[in-house]
């Protein structure tokens, strides 16, 4: 049976799309992923000739064969890993574009952002030394060539102007954090907000230029996570700093399920418990206890990070598998090999040093 297609409105022209193709290709590719029994075993590795020798016979056998020349390097590690899983988002991408473009945005979007991000950072610690470096992911507008020449920049305006000629409608929105006069000004962690609140809203435009109802439900569902992740985030951050109310509202992002007033409540919270309380009886107060748990146990905000990943992945796999037909499958895909990406360097970085196994498996996330 011929899979089902969906008019797309571009601009005065009719053409019809095939998710049921994108969707078929990727439950193929899917199959290709490792294992959560298959990762386990590679983190038992004791030593990373070992782990080169288990991972030839995947699909990082050829960037591995390519790059690392010595097993020790690390570096040489991380560029076989993010190759390959650059080749998978840029597969993904060429589906898309030649079935549904108006979801483009979804594959390699979040790297333009993940890009302006890391540069914008750099802008603000000036004599630092500028070179491109392990946080540049080869996805989305900014080749290397191009992101070296951005790093270049001296100032904001500068910034926006190296950008225009790449990223024009990035350039223009930054443009509007950056010039005009704000009272106060602007700072670079709210600039970042601004950034993040953007890429949510093109986010949830990609359904729109469709019309697909069950589409549309999902992206709310993705983005409404995201911008909750970036709220919470954005908490723990400030945890028992109890900034003025009036600087709290800078740093909220609407949309999600956190209203502003439970926002301004979590800021206002002295302990990682705190927050919990404040949060809205449910489901989403039992998740996040958890992540905060995970927090509070390491002492690093960056396991809060792998519980935000967690429950990505476990939203879009439940919706791919709901709606077998749709945006979702890409999304779930996506979010799974980026997951197996950052456990795959955890892996390493864990065998390299000798780290003990619970601190290595607790940045691990299976699903």
């Amino acid at each position: 049976m011929k899979p089902p297609t969906v008019a797309v409105n571009t601009g005065g022209t009719r053409m019809h799309t095939d998710m049921g193709y994108v969707c078929a290709r990727l439950r193929a590719r899917a199959q290709l992923l490792l294992a959560a029994p298959a990762l386990e075993a590679l983190r038992r590795l004791p030593t990373l000739a070992e782990l080169f020798s288990a991972l030839l016979h995947t699909e990082y056998g050829p960037s591995l064969k390519a790059r690392v020349l010595d097993v020790n390097d690390l570096g040489e590690w991380e560029a076989a890993f993010t190759a390959t899983f650059a080749r998978r988002v840029s597969q993904v991408r060429a589906w898309i574009d030649a079935t549904v473009p108006a979801y483009a945005y979804l594959v390699d979007g979040e790297w333009d952002v993940h890009h302006l991000r890391s540069l914008l950072r750099r802008l603000d610690q000036p004599g630092t030394e500028r070179a491109v470096g392990p946080e540049f992911v080869p996805l989305g507008a900014l080749t290397r060539e191009r992101y070296d020449t951005a790093l270049a920049a001296q100032s904001p305006a500068e910034f926006c102007t190296l950008l225009q000629p790449w990223l024009p409608a990035w350039s223009a929105c930054l443009r509007s954090f950056l010039e005009p006069p704000r009272q106060p000004p602007l700072g670079w962690r709210e600039i970042e907000l601004q950034l993040d609140d953007e890429h949510f809203r093109r986010l949830a435009r990609c359904a729109r230029r469709l019309g697909r109802w069950d589409d549309a439900a999902i992206l709310r569902r993705y983005v409404a996570l995201l911008i909750d992740r970036t709220n919470l985030r954005t908490a723990l951050r400030f945890l028992g700093r109890h900034l003025p109310q009036d600087q709290v509202a800078r740093f909220y992002v609407p949309g999600g399920t956190l209203t502003g007033a439970e926002f301004v409540a979590l800021l206002a919270a002295d302990s990682n418990e705190g927050m919990c309380r404040r949060l809205p009886r449910g489901a989403l107060r039992a998740a996040v206890g958890q992540g905060l748990a995970r927090a509070a146990s390491t002492g690093r905000v960056s396991a809060f990070e792998r519980w935000g990943d967690e429950r990505l992945l476990q939203l879009t796999r439940r919706l791919a598998r709901q709606c077998p037909v749709s945006v979702a499958m890409p999304l779930s895909y996506l979010a799974r090999a980026r997951n197996e990406w950052i456990n795959l360097k955890l892996i390493a970085c864990g065998i390299r040093y000798r780290l003990a196994a619970d601190r290595v498996r607790e940045g691990l996330v299976y699903v």
